[in-house]
């Protein structure tokens, strides 16, 4: 990575023209068109593993303001989410949303607490750790036997799904924040990352009630009162 001058982020002021720095990142990759199991049917047909999602619940902000001139009893606010998804396999799908949050980032003594809105689309990975530990588990159960052997349970082309699912989700985050003061608007968009835990219980064949703690981390430049520097604020 490579700063220009006035944008590098060091502890003893940045006097240089120009500053690298060095960073690293990873990620995981995943087949989508062939099962890793020959011998088993966990791939999906196509038509198949297509969902959508309503969400609504809490919202709170974290951050050193709240802690210090909000509390925690009085920021919480609003989140709401609708996407399309598909799963892959019984144990791997993609999710795609768009998603409204609000809540009190400061507050007053003479105004009062000052909201702060977002608006948002996500992409996200979801991973089912119950589904792909069982997986191992059934595999292991069934080494000895002959692929012949092995009926597929549920429709014929595809394993039943279980009545529990335990998922993990990870993915880049896109918004705009707008976020009111007294007497300015912080006004910008952001680019973040997003993810969560999701616990979900499939009731039929075709609903499903989840619960689905979650957390964004949104970075974003906003000029200090002095309009001199740029304050790197998350």
């Amino acid at each position: 990575v490579l700063y220009t001058n006035g944008m590098a982020m060091s502890y003893g002021g940045n006097w240089r023209k120009w500053m690298a720095a060095f960073r690293a990142s990873f990620g995981i990759s995943y087949n989508l068109n062939t099962s890793p199991y020959p011998d088993s049917r966990r791939l999906r047909p196509r038509e198949d593993g297509w969902f959508v999602h309503v969400m609504s619940g809490p919202h709170f902000q974290n951050s050193a303001l709240v802690y210090d001139h909000v509390g925690m009893n009085e920021a919480f606010g609003v989140h709401f989410s609708l996407g399309l998804g598909k799963y892959y396999t019984d144990y791997f799908g993609m999710r795609f949303s768009g998603a409204y949050y609000r809540g009190d980032w400061v507050t007053y003594e003479t105004v009062g607490p000052m909201p702060c809105n977002y608006f948002a689309v996500r992409a996200e990975a979801m991973l089912d750790m119950f589904s792909l530990i069982k997986l191992a588990v059934d595999r292991d159960k069934k080494k000895s036997r002959k692929a012949e052997d092995v009926k597929p349970a549920g429709n014929g082309r595809f394993p039943k799904r279980p009545f529990f699912a335990a998922s993990m989700l990870v993915g880049p985050e896109i918004g705009y924040m707008y976020k009111v003061d007294i007497e300015d608007v912080i006004a910008t968009p952001y680019v973040g990352i997003t993810g969560g835990v999701q616990a979900k219980f499939n009731l039929t064949s075709r609903f499903s009630l989840f619960i689905e703690p979650r957390f964004s981390v949104m970075p974003y430049d906003a000029p200090a009162h002095d309009y001199t520097t740029l304050n790197d604020n998350r």
